[in-house]
């Protein structure tokens, strides 16, 4: 079981920020979903070791910190499509 204790909330270490790796992802997807405009789809293709599902979250997640809604559905390959709602 854990031991609970408070502490100064200035003796507490920094809050770690996000690993630039995933920042850099957070960034290249949010791209994909400004770069849909109306009218238009998104089509991502995984690459090798990526799943669909994964790729799909990706651009959900995107979308839902940009304030966007945005549908994601894949085909029988694989391949993610998504589009502005």
């Amino acid at each position: 079981m854990a031991t609970f204790s408070t502490i100064d909330a200035a003796k507490a270490p920094p809050r770690p920020g996000t690993p630039s790796v995933l920042r850099h992802r957070m960034a290249e997807y949010e791209g994909y979903v400004l770069g849909v405009k109306p009218g238009q789809a998104g089509k991502l293709v995984p690459s090798r070791g990526e799943s669909p599902n994964a790729v799909s979250r990706r651009v959900l997640s995107a979308a839902k910190r940009l304030g966007r809604s945005v549908s994601a559905w894949r085909d029988a390959d694989g391949t993610v499509y998504f589009k502005a709602e």
